[in-house]
């Protein structure tokens, strides 16, 4: 909680209550990362690690960066002595075009948080998955060198056999090669909004197609749109985005683009479609 949005999440209202962090935007050029540096240098001694979700910030409204840019972060960690966290719930398991967001970008976290698609989004289980090196910090005979925490019922045994199943079907199925075309069918399918005045951006990678408007979206009007139209498509701030299965036929994709490219008309005859500027 304490390391989602500190100003407009729902975990807000938990200021004064968690710990403080430290935010810092992602940086994307030779500045920003001397910036960066100079910022994590001057902090190091108050930092364990810096958490990211890598390539595709999703609950920030699918904001997309570069490898450069993640591997950056990864080289100003390891200088500094600090680890490096991938939040890859959402990006993990071939949503990004490869297994995990990071291996695309060639970056090597200390820690994965995983979780969601592990299961093949079917049942809730998560994992921590860490290096070498920290678990054996925590390995011990004695118990209490142990990092006590978990849920109830963790390991639940359906839920692994769940993972296992979808684990295995990645394994003998195609659907990294699927997650990759995707990309190319997203951009050919909602590219044509690029142009529109009230068009920020329209993006892809992977499994992952976002259409970001000049003005934050009114939610429950866009919600009702979507379902007015048979499709279940929620939109984040200025974002409509579509993550679908991996294994989404064409023809469904299509229905999916359809709306959106049907909702980007409608927002141009009724602008109380979106809320106001961002």
């Amino acid at each position: 909680m304490s390391v989602c949005d500190p100003v407009d999440s729902m975990h807000a209202h938990f200021k004064g209550f968690l710990l403080e962090q430290y935010p810092h935007e992602i940086p994307e050029n030779d500045e920003a990362v001397d910036v960066f540096a100079g910022f994590v240098n001057k902090h190091k001694s108050h930092i364990a690690g810096a958490i990211i979700e890598p390539r595709v910030q999703m609950a920030a409204g699918a904001n997309f960066h570069s490898s450069r840019a993640l591997q950056s972060i990864r080289d100003v960690c390891t200088r500094n002595g600090i680890l490096l966290i991938a939040d890859e719930v959402a990006t993990g398991f071939g949503r990004t075009g490869s297994m995990f967001a990071c291996q695309g970008a060639d970056v090597e976290p200390d820690i994965y948080c995983i979780g969601k698609a592990l299961t093949g989004g079917q049942l809730g289980m998560a994992a921590t998955v860490a290096s070498n090196a920290i678990y054996e910090a925590f390995h011990s005979e004695d118990w209490t060198h142990a990092l006590m925490h978990g849920p109830s019922f963790m390991g639940n045994p359906t839920c692994c056999a769940a993972a296992n199943a979808s684990l295995d079907l990645f394994e003998n199925e195609p659907r990294l090669e699927q997650a990759q075309a995707m990309e190319e069918k997203l951009k050919h399918e909602l590219d044509c909004l690029a142009s529109r005045d009230n068009v920020e951006d329209v993006r892809a990678l992977g499994a992952i197609g976002v259409v970001e408007f000049k003005e934050s979206i009114n939610k429950q009007a866009a919600i009702d749109f979507f379902v007015n139209e048979g499709v279940w498509i929620r939109p984040i701030g200025a974002s409509v985005y579509l993550a679908p299965s991996l294994n989404i036929n064409d023809d469904d994709l299509g229905v999916l683009c359809s709306a959106i490219r049907k909702f980007a008309d409608a927002v141009t005859r009724n602008p109380m479609l979106l809320a106001g500027k961002k």
